[in-house]
């Protein structure tokens, strides 16, 4: 570690400022985000370590503190990532099962948004799906009618990390009152974990059980057999 930063000092500087404020401190935890050249600058001994979480408890004063640091990736730089590395085989999925099924609606489905962080209705602050959706028929109302993949990246603040996550699923209209829910069909281990390169390597190898599932709900919803399921 950089002979400059010394989590112990840091930690009894944290108690100090809290106690100053008279807070009762029974246990404290400081968490911080940096970027890939200030993590490898102050965290060399992480260097090569690309989940980059740095992760050091301590008891101070007889009080049980933590401190934190995990790299940052800024969510536009990881949506370049996604298209890139995720982009091609997903349009090459789409490009097959439309030649296959030249009768179905098949798309490839990019969709941002970034909302306000002092919006009263914030659920995210950014957010990223890429994938693909099948639609059976015109009927936009009817449940179990699109068929999605996606693939999500999600922050829900500017603390928060950017939590990736991906399922394949139908939609279904939860309440009748055009509020969709999704009756998820296939997902994988990777569910709303915090962006990092080594997951999105376990996301690419994990694809081709995403698309054999998204295949298997188009034959399973022709044939008439998920019809009689449900």
């Amino acid at each position: 570690m950089n002979e400059s930063f010394d989590v112990e000092v840091v930690l009894h500087e944290v108690l100090e400022v809290l106690r100053r404020h008279n807070i009762p401190v029974e246990t404290a935890s400081l968490n911080v985000s940096l970027l890939d050249a200030a993590f490898d600058e102050h965290i060399p001994q992480l260097k090569s370590y690309k989940a980059g979480h740095f992760h050091r408890p301590i008891v101070i004063d007889n009080v049980p503190l933590l401190f934190q640091a995990q790299r940052r990736y800024p969510f536009d730089e990881i949506v370049q990532v996604l298209d890139h590395e995720l982009m091609p085989p997903i349009e090459a999925f789409a490009e097959d099962l439309q030649q296959e099924y030249p009768a179905l609606k098949i798309e490839i489905v990019t969709k941002s948004a970034t909302q306000s962080p002092d919006s009263p209705h914030l659920l995210d602050l950014h957010s990223y799906r890429l994938g693909v959706d099948c639609q059976f028929s015109d009927d936009i109302h009817a449940d179990y009618n699109e068929i999605d993949l996606a693939i999500f990246l999600q922050q829900r603040e500017a603390t928060a990390y950017p939590g990736l996550s991906a399922w394949v699923g139908w939609l279904v209209d939860e309440e009748s009152g055009g509020d969709w829910g999704v009756d998820t069909v296939y997902t994988s281990t990777i569910e709303g974990l915090d962006y990092a390169p080594h997951r999105l390597d376990l996301l690419q190898t994990a694809l081709p059980s995403y698309f054999k599932s998204f295949r298997k709900e188009i034959v399973r919803k022709l044939s008439g057999e998920l019809t009689q399921a449900r």
